[in-house]
Parts: structure tokens; C-alpha cells; sequence
């Protein structure tokens, strides 16, 4: 199959992931939250941001192998290849081991000293805790496999086991409807039980399908990648684990300094409509990730440079479409999908939805960086405007700002970040500085604000919550079409034209078959 029907097959099977995900994640949520009061899913959110708060190892470790694996197969280097992969596997099971001591040394401190949960409800979130750890630990052994599916671009095949993922997920939700009792320690088992599935279909399709995961453990003595592999992996460590103490850490400071659990409930549904538009990002880039990363280890650097432009601009105009009408209709959409909202629930889901697009406006840049193996610079600013943002936060809840002010600082903190990333790519990469604010960054910021004030004054003048709804989902889509019209270049319309047109015949000549 060729490069460009590749990209095609594996953004149309994360389109239709997206949208099974989207569709059993809204009704899984509601089911859960019908089941459980807004107490105990605090809970679950917040034993759930510690866990995650050691979740920066393996996140870190997976951008890194996704890397190196594809860097690998542009050189075209066979044995560097396998090497890679043992390395990430041996350091993805000291990874797991690590985990589970970190967490059980400090987890049930966590849990039972630091976090103000009730006392009738600290013997379901230990059982919690240890549920979640245990499915964490699957987790990181699954991403080797994972990277390696990521790497030979069989990312359909990944967007269907993550498909059947929520589907079990659902149905796990749809389960605590039929019992009276425990639904909090029954709801964590199951969801530890489907993430053994996942991994071990994951392990299953790897295994089968490519050598380099094919192996017998053997010391990594004289391994000539370790040292380069995990000095990528360290910085990356830095960042990851920045990005998780400001979303999690987020959570915890909300708890310590309003003690008030239906505020982690708001927050934990607003990190789940952030979580949905970050998968939505994700199925644009994803498919464009190992390409530009295989095109720099072939020598093409411009090439590479080129089309992460590209991507930004993409995944920019694309997530316009859903967030423009949810930040206009926000409060009624989360009445239709929850019936009862937490108190600020649409204040953080708003902050959420800027956070992430205009974290778009810079993915290119970081996938640049990623592909040269230069890193370091921008993920120290990075931790550092991270840890700046939550001492502010800190410093406005004890000057008696309301919680949403946490969310407003992140927003500026991501403004900031464009700068610094065009910055350190400038230096590290050679990204011209005048190309990016003149056909990107201008333009999607004058042009995005006008789609969002335009939509927001015209959609005002209907009343009927559906209709309002309707009516900005179709001007949205009018307004962004005239936007991408101004800014994408007349060789990415003709490429989308291309693909388009190639899509057509692929379904014409299936109905001529059938």
C-alpha cells in the first residue's frame, strides 16, 4: 500500500474510532454518574489523579519508543530495530515494577492522610487504588507492542482494539445500573479487567506480525542504544511529568484548598471533554507522526518540517469545528448529557476546550523537535511555566479566587508556550520564525477569534436550546470552511482534493464488487 493510502485507511479508521469512543465515553460517564452519587465519583476521580501522577514514566517512555522505532525503519537499520524494541521492553517492565512500589509506598499516604475523603468511603478507594495500579501496570507493558503497531503505521488496527476498549468500557458502566451495593469497588475491578484484555491483545498483533518482537531476554551489556534511548526518554520524563502534575496536581490542589468533592467531580467531567478533544487531535496527527519522524531519519528534513506545518494547521481548523459549538452551547449540552451538573463544570470545560486548541497551534512544532531528538530545551520551559501555573493557582485560591481561576491561568500559561516552542525550534531545528507567524499563528488566531464571535453573537438571537445548538454547528461549519479557504496553502487543498477523490474510487469500486 502506498504512503498516501496508508495515511488515508488509518485516518478514516481513527475517524470511526473516534466517534465509537466519543459515543460510549458520553453514555458510559452519564451511566456512571446515575450509578454513583457525586461523592463517591470524586472519589474515583481523585484516587484516579493519584494514580496518574505516576503515570509520567510510561507516557514518557512511549513518545520515546514511537520515536526511535520509526526513526529506525526510515534508516532502514534492521538490527538497531530490534535492539530498540528489547530495550523498550526491558525498561517498560522496571517501569511497571517501579510503579507498583511507588505507589504502594506512598498511595495509601495519598489516599488515606493527604486527600480529604470521608472515612465511610477510604475502604472502596483502597480497593480502588490497588484495582487501578494493577490495570496501570498492563498498561505500561502494552506500550512496546503498541509503538511498534505505531511505527509499521498499522494504526488501524490499534484504533480497533481501542474501539472494543470503550465498547467494554460501556458495557462495564452499563453493568452498575443492575447492582445495589459496592458499585465503586465492582466498577474498578471490571475496568482493571479490560485493560488485562487490551494488553493482551495488543502482545497478540505484535508478536504475529513483526520480528523485531520476537525475542529471548538477554543482557543489555554492551547495547549500543541504551544510553541514547534513555537520555531521550529522561527528558521526556521531565516534560511528561510536568504536563501530569499540572492536570492531576490540578485536581489535588482544587481538594486541599476547597476540601470539596463534587469540585473534583466538576473537574474529573471537564478532564473527560478535554480527554475527548485530545483523542480528536490525536486521530489527525497520529497518522502523520511516524511519517514525519521516518522522513527525518531518511535525511529529508525539510520534508519533515513541512508537513508537521502542516498537521498544525490541520488539527487547528479541524478541532475548530467541534469547539466552537460546544463553548457557545456548554451549560445545555451538559444538562442533555448529565441532568445534574456539578457546580463549575461549564466554566472548566470551557478553559479546557481553549487549552487545547490553542495547544494545536504549536503540536507541529513539538513533533519537529521530537523527530531532530532535541528535546531538551523546550521540555525545561515547559516543566517550568507547568510548575509557575500551579503556584499561581495556589497563590489565587488563598487570595479567595474561585476555582476556575486555576483553568484561566493554563490558558495564559498556553499562549506563553506558543512563543517558547517557536523559539527552541528556531534554534534546534531551523523553523522559520517569520513562515510560522505568517501562515500560521496569524492567521488562526485572527481568524479563530472571528468564527467565535461571530457564532457567539448570531447564535444568541435563538432562544431553543436544540436549535441554538443546530444553528452554531452549521454556522461553524460554514465559518471555519471560509477560514480554511484563507489559510491552508493551494498545495494542502489540492493534497485534501487528492485524498478525497481517491476515497471516492476506493468506495465505488467495494460497491461494484459487492
Amino acid at each position: 500500500m502506498s504512503a498516501a493510502g496508508r495515511v488515508l485507511l488509518n485516518s478514516m479508521a481513527l475517524y470511526a474510532n473516534m466517534g465509537v469512543t466519543m459515543v460510549a465515553s458520553l453514555l458510559a460517564t452519564r451511566l456512571v454518574l446515575q450509578a454513583l452519587d457525586g461523592e463517591e465519583y470524586g472519589v474515583y476521580v481523585l484516587v484516579a489523579n493519584v494514580v496518574a501522577m505516576f503515570s509520567f514514566l510510561n507516557l514518557s517512555m512511549a513518545a520515546a519508543v514511537q520515536r526511535y522505532l520509526s526513526f529506525s525503519l526510515g534508516s532502514g537499520d534492521f538490527r538497531n530495530l530490534k535492539e530498540v524494541f528489547y530495550t523498550s521492553v526491558i525498561l517498560h517492565l522496571v517501569i511497571a515494577a517501579s510503579v507498583v512500589v511507588l505507589l504502594s509506598a506512598s498511595g495509601y499516604w495519598l489516599v488515606g492522610s493527604v486527600l480529604k475523603i470521608p472515612p465511610a468511603l477510604l475502604p472502596d478507594a483502597y480497593v480502588v487504588l490497588v484495582c487501578m495500579v494493577l490495570g496501570l501496570v498492563f498498561v505500561i507493558l502494552s506500550v512496546p507492542y503498541e509503538a511498534a503497531m505505531n511505527a509499521h503505521e498499522d494504526i488501524y488496527v490499534i484504533a480497533g482494539i481501542n474501539s472494543l476498549d470503550f465498547l467494554l468500557k460501556l458495557l462495564v458502566a452499563a453493568v452498575l445500573m443492575f447492582l445495589e451495593s459496592n458499585m465503586l469497588v465492582v466498577y474498578s475491578l471490571l475496568l482493571m479487567v479490560v485493560q488485562i484484555i487490551v494488553f493482551l491483545m495488543k502482545y497478540a498483533y505484535a508478536v504475529s506480525r513483526y520480528r523485531e518482537c520476537s525475542f529471548r531476554f538477554h543482557s543489555l551489556r554492551g547495547n549500543t542504544v541504551f544510553r541514547e534511548f534513555a537520555g531521550f526518554s529522561g527528558w521526556n520524563i521531565v516534560g511528561v511529568a510536568s504536563a501530569v502534575a499540572r492536570n492531576q496536581g490540578g485536581a489535588i490542589l482544587l481538594n486541599v484548598c476547597f476540601q470539596k468533592l463534587i469540585i473534583n467531580a466538576a473537574y474529573g467531567i471537564s478532564q473527560q471533554v478535554n480527554g475527548f478533544l485530545l483523542f480528536f487531535s490525536n486521530s489527525i496527527v497520529r497518522p502523520l507522526r511516524p511519517h514525519i519522524i521516518k522522513m527525518e531519519g531518511a535525511g529529508h528534513h525539510d520534508k519533515a518540517v513541512s508537513l508537521a506545518i502542516v498537521a498544525s494547521r490541520l488539527t487547528f481548523l479541524l478541532l475548530l469545528l467541534p469547539i466552537i459549538p460546544l463553548y457557545v452551547n456548554m451549560p445545555y449540552v451538559l444538562d442533555v448529557w448529565l441532568e445534574e451538573v456539578p457546580p463549575y463544570t461549564v466554566g472548566f470545560c470551557k478553559a479546557f476546550l481553549l487549552v487545547t486548541l490553542i495547544n494545536q497551534l504549536s503540536i507541529g512544532l513539538q513533533i519537529v523537535l521530537e523527530s531532530v531528538g532535541r528535546i531538551r530545551r523546550q521540555l525545561l520551559w515547559v516543566a517550568f511555566f507547568h510548575a509557575v501555573t500551579l503556584l499561581l493557582g495556589l497563590l489565587l485560591f488563598r487570595m479567595g479566587f474561585p476555582p476556575q481561576s486555576l483553568l484561566h491561568c493554563v490558558v495564559v500559561e498556553e499562549v506563553v508556550l506558543i512563543f517558547v516552542r517557536v523559539s527552541v525550534a528556531r534554534k534546534e531545528a531551523g523553523v522559520s520564525v517569520k513562515e510560522y507567524f505568517q501562515h500560521l499563528f496569524g492567521p488562526c488566531i485572527v481568524g479563530g477569534a472571528a468564527c467565535f464571535v461571530i457564532c457567539e453573537m448570531m447564535s444568541g438571537m435563538v432562544h431553543d436550546g436544540f436549535l441554538k445548538l443546530f444553528f452554531s454547528m452549521i454556522l461553524g461549519l460554514i465559518l471555519v470552511g471560509l477560514l480554511s479557504l484563507f489559510i491552508l496553502s493551494r498545495w494542502e487543498k489540492e493534497k485534501i482534493q487528492s485524498l478525497w477523490e481517491r476515497l471516492k474510487m476506493r468506495l465505488a469500486g467495494r460497491h461494484n464488487l459487492q
